[in-house]
């Protein structure tokens, strides 16, 4: 899992945070600043490059109640400026199947794995077999959310997933 900053920098919660409850979508593009920037200074001190075997970029996604609710699901936003500026295909591969609490509500990391169990799908396996991901989340606390994904992504026949966020914390 690979991680732009710390959540527990004032700034950086604010961001999120605004972003996501106060519904400012433009702030996305801020987000996506901090992983460019990440990215590049990886790939100049260490030589990393997570884009050299064309990946797909993918979001974890909101359930359609939630996403309505805000009006923009916050990794999608993310992952389009990824996939766009580095110039690989992002796709909405995976699907929530139901409702849960809102993972930032739960403190306890039992609970937050139970939370999700059977939440992520994905529909159509074959376009992502044998294929390297880039997950994308906004935030990554303890976790539960981007293993989920993960695991079903890997089921569906993914070679390799990894996780790009925008905060860990």
């Amino acid at each position: 899992m690979l991680a732009a900053g710390n959540y527990a920098d004032p700034l950086l919660r604010g961001l999120i945070t605004t972003m996501k409850y106060h519904f400012v979508p433009a702030l996305a593009e801020q987000c996506f600043y901090l992983i460019d920037r990440h990215l590049r200074d990886m790939h100049r001190s260490k030589g990393v490059n997570i884009f050299e075997n064309n990946p797909i970029i993918v979001p974890v996604p909101l359930h359609p109640y939630r996403q309505n609710w805000r009006g923009f699901n916050q990794a999608e936003l993310i992952a389009r400026k990824v996939a766009d500026t580095y110039q690989i295909r992002a796709l909405n591969a995976l699907s929530r199947n139901r409702r849960t609490d809102p993972q930032a509500n739960i403190d306890d990391p039992a609970e937050r794995v139970q939370n999700i169990v059977n939440a992520f799908s994905c529909p159509d396996s074959s376009a992502i077999a044998d294929r390297n991901i880039i997950l994308i989340d906004d935030v990554c606390t303890s976790g539960s959310t981007l293993n989920a994904c993960a695991k079903v992504l890997k089921s569906s026949g993914a070679k390799q997933v990894t996780a790009l966020v925008v905060a860990r914390g």
